[in-house]
């Protein structure tokens, strides 16, 4: 709820980090066809750099009980990195799965310009 007002798309992650919903909006950023919704893609994979990756695994393991963390990071294109930087907040969420309840992670996600 709050979140979604505040980004241009919410991203739900699974315990590995992979895509769990449909993320349309981040797959028209990354300049992917209108129908892939890039469930299942690793999330950590779409990232521009090494650091990048870090930053995230970094943050969302170290997030505690529901509070939020930003990080500014680049997301690649199918064509090139992008020039758009994305602001993620990460919080907790439930997710019940085929293995029961396990922790998922919402990220918050924000275009802002390459200055």
């Amino acid at each position: 709820g709050l979140l979604q007002g505040y980004c241009d798309e919410v991203v739900e992650l699974d315990d590995h980090l992979c895509i769990a919903k449909p993320a349309t909006r981040l797959s028209k950023l990354m300049c992917r066809q209108p129908e892939e919704n890039l469930v299942g893609e690793d999330f950590p994979s779409l990232l521009a750099s090494e650091i990048s990756v870090q930053l995230l695994e970094q943050r969302v393991h170290s997030s505690q009980g529901g509070a939020s963390q930003a990080v500014r990071t680049m997301c690649l294109s199918m064509l090139t990195v992008t020039n758009q930087v994305v602001r993620m907040h990460v919080m907790y969420a439930p997710i019940i799965g085929a293995r029961g309840s396990v922790t998922g992670h919402l990220l918050g996600m924000t275009e802002k310009a390459v200055p």
